[in-house]
């Protein structure tokens, strides 16, 4: 049987960080680009996920690409500058449009977008501590963006749901039973929202300041939404794989309970119940070995009882 970690044939983040720290130390990085992300993007975060240190982190990413869009700017007008003198023209300023000065110093409004977001943070955290509203301390938030995430994942299912029909013609009779059954592609809205579409609204606003000639601002929004495909998944994963060790617990609890009673299981081999049965055999003879075994398999005395048809002691 397989462990409680998902099969991974690039051998998981964790032996490729080990093999290159500058992959560990990269993703660390880009960790900080999801504060500033999710930071305008949700609210009701817990105490303990938004943390002063986390706002630091993403207050330092947007102050950086502040100075980076500012020194661009300047850079621009002394190149500008430089190459009227080269035509033999005196350069004047024009004064720019409303949308260029906007544009000019996106990164500007980003960051106070941030501060004051970020400060209402605190002070909810703060309020509900005051007035004992439980919420959980690593609860990452909820997106505000979840109405457009619904509309955009009902979208998507009825486009995968013509391939998915075509799918079921390939089930066997008895799986075509409950044909009308089919179930979506997505059913958690939360889970969806966060692992896509918030990082794919950042992609969208990434090409759109791209396009319109923000590139500082576009970079930064790209980078965020990579980085919050990432972690957002991850953190998903992590869920999720929780409530599927309770399940596959549940599985290997039944198929342990027919290996003893000699029925046919899909997961036990043969080799395998031959063992089940010889530690069946010592749990009942040695009462110390019964104490060990049954702290890592508490349900090992009705898996004895269900093998002799009696009831556990």
């Amino acid at each position: 049987m397989n462990g409680n970690k998902e099969r991974n044939v690039f051998g998981g983040f964790d032996q490729w960080a080990a093999n290159f720290p500058l992959l560990n130390t990269m993703m660390h990085f880009l960790q900080w680009f999801t504060v500033p992300a999710e930071t305008l993007l949700r609210r009701d975060f817990g105490q303990r996920w938004y943390t002063k240190i986390n706002f630091y982190a993403g207050l330092l990413i947007l102050l950086w690409y502040n100075l980076m869009q500012q020194a661009g700017g300047a850079f621009g007008r002394v190149l500008g500058g430089f190459a009227m003198s080269l035509n033999q023209r005196s350069y004047t300023d024009e004064e720019p449009s409303l949308f260029d000065t906007f544009l000019s110093n996106s990164m500007l409004w980003v960051l106070l977008a941030y501060l004051a977001l970020g400060s209402y943070h605190f002070f909810k955290i703060r309020w509900r501590n005051y007035n004992r509203i439980p919420l959980h301390s690593f609860d990452d938030g909820t997106s505000r963006l979840i109405v457009l995430g619904a509309g955009f994942m009902d979208l998507v299912n009825l486009i995968a749901k013509p391939i998915s029909i075509i799918y079921m013609k390939f089930l066997t009779a008895r799986e075509r039973k409950n044909a009308d059954n089919l179930p979506p592609l997505y059913t958690d809205v939360i889970a969806f929202t966060d692992t896509f579409f918030e990082p794919f609204f950042l992609f969208v606003l990434a090409i759109i300041f791209g396009v319109v000639g923000g590139g500082t601002t576009a970079i930064w929004l790209l980078l965020s939404s990579f980085s919050l495909a990432i972690f957002s998944n991850w953190k998903h994963t992590a869920n999720l794989n929780r409530l599927l060790d309770i399940r596959d617990n549940m599985v290997e609890s039944v198929e342990m309970q027919m290996a003893m009673k000699g029925k046919p299981t899909q997961r036990i081999t043969a080799a395998q119940k031959e063992i089940v049965a010889h530690i069946a055999e010592k749990v009942e003879e040695t009462p110390a070995v019964a104490e060990q075994v049954k702290a890592d398999f508490p349900d090992l005395d009705d898996i004895i009882a269900q093998m002799h048809d009696k009831p556990k002691s």
